[in-house]
């Protein structure tokens, strides 16, 4: 439906009072945190799923989780690791071993996260301590980004656009989202959570409960 007198369309007046209404029975303050929250997990999982495709083998069979990496053991996690022997194309070995790395780094992210949160203004100052853990951490990401760089990805060149200096830029944003998320507070992590939560059952609700049987 379109407004003869302001040639708008009928719809662009709830988009206009949703946002007035949400705004006069919320704080602001409340607003703001819960949307940033929402884009830095966003951007996240973009970055996330850059890395996923970027050394996924795209076989869609998943890899048994008791794959021993042939019969070198240690020796052979090693050299696959470190791409010892130059594979240009990922493997169903080098996709699960990325996808490993993947997680350890969301770990290692967040635990450092939120160690610098908790410092607080003494990390700049230089009264809080914690230099060597910060060293630590900081020195373990730095070597999962390392060990994903020597890791062979798939092509790109029949893309009009690839993601740039993968993995260090999606880490570096994955990174940075995590510390701004961890910035913000308690009550806007549990609004978020409900969020999350009613979400959830309303996409099961809506499939007609096809997620429970």
């Amino acid at each position: 439906m379109v407004f003869s007198n302001a040639a708008l369309p009928g719809y662009i007046y709830d988009f206009i009072a949703c946002p007035g209404a949400m705004a006069l029975l919320f704080d602001l303050t409340q607003l703001i945190s819960m949307l940033s929250i929402g884009t830095l997990l966003a951007y996240s999982l973009v970055g996330l799923c850059v890395m996923l495709l970027r050394f996924s083998d795209n076989d869609s069979k998943p890899i048994p989780m008791t794959t021993t990496f042939g019969d070198g053991g240690v020796a052979a996690l090693w050299r696959l690791l470190i791409n010892a022997d130059k594979q240009s194309r990922p493997t169903r070995e080098t996709a699960f071993v990325c996808q490993v790395l993947i997680g350890i780094f969301f770990v290692v992210s967040l635990a450092l996260c939120s160690y610098m949160s908790r410092l607080g203004e003494s990390l700049y100052d230089g009264t809080g301590g914690g230099e060597v853990v910060l060293g630590c951490l900081g020195a373990a990401l730095v070597v999962i980004i390392w060990l994903l760089s020597r890791q062979p990805v798939s092509d790109t060149s029949h893309l009009s656009f690839a993601a740039p200096a993968v993995p260090a830029v999606p880490c570096v944003s994955i990174f940075l989202n995590i510390y701004l998320m961890v910035e913000l507070d308690f009550q806007t992590w549990l609004r978020f959570l409900v969020w999350l939560v009613i979400g959830k059952f309303g996409s099961i609700l809506s499939s007609g409960g096809d997620y429970l049987s």
